[in-house]
């Protein structure tokens, strides 16, 4: 994972892959307008969910990781905690951890809990590039109850 503010992008975009650049160009880009809340479909691989929510404790919320898609996170308004953390079950001791979920939500897949989590807080201009497998927490606060706007471009890499 990569946790960036647009406000040193022209210094750390030299160290991006090109292929990485170019989704956080994209999206640079896109958020330069005003977005309605919704799902954009900006190429038959790339699409933009732009969302408000209200954050809760990390307590009550489940983990997640993606296994086909690329999710860079862009704090628009508000504040975000977010958990990061080991999957169970990458240790041998541990238990996956999974909870299902019907209908399934394209390639999320839900855990109970992370393991070694820590939280992150993200303000407005902060991004958090996370790519497949990696799990995360998304929308915590450490009281609970704040409001985020935020925008999320879901990178299909299949």
């Amino acid at each position: 994972m990569i946790i960036g503010h647009f406000e040193h992008w022209e210094r750390d975009r030299n160290l991006f892959s090109p292929m990485l650049c170019g989704w956080l160009e994209i999206l640079k880009e896109i958020i330069s307008e005003p977005f309605q809340c919704g799902e954009f479909n900006i190429t038959d691989r790339v699409r933009l969910i732009v969302k408000e929510a209200v954050t809760v404790p990390a307590t009550q919320v489940l983990g997640e990781f993606h296994e086909d898609h690329v999710d860079i996170h862009y704090v628009l308004e508000g504040e975000e905690w977010m958990g990061l953390g080991q999957r169970p079950g990458q240790r041998p001791d541990s238990d996956l951890a999974l909870v299902p979920v019907d209908p399934p939500l394209d390639d999320h897949v839900f855990l109970s809990r992370l393991e070694e989590e820590r939280i992150v807080s993200l303000k407005p201009g902060m991004y958090i590039v996370l790519m497949p497998g990696e799990a995360h927490k998304p929308c915590c606060s450490m009281n609970g109850g704040g409001n985020v706007r935020k925008a999320i471009l879901k990178i299909n890499i299949k």
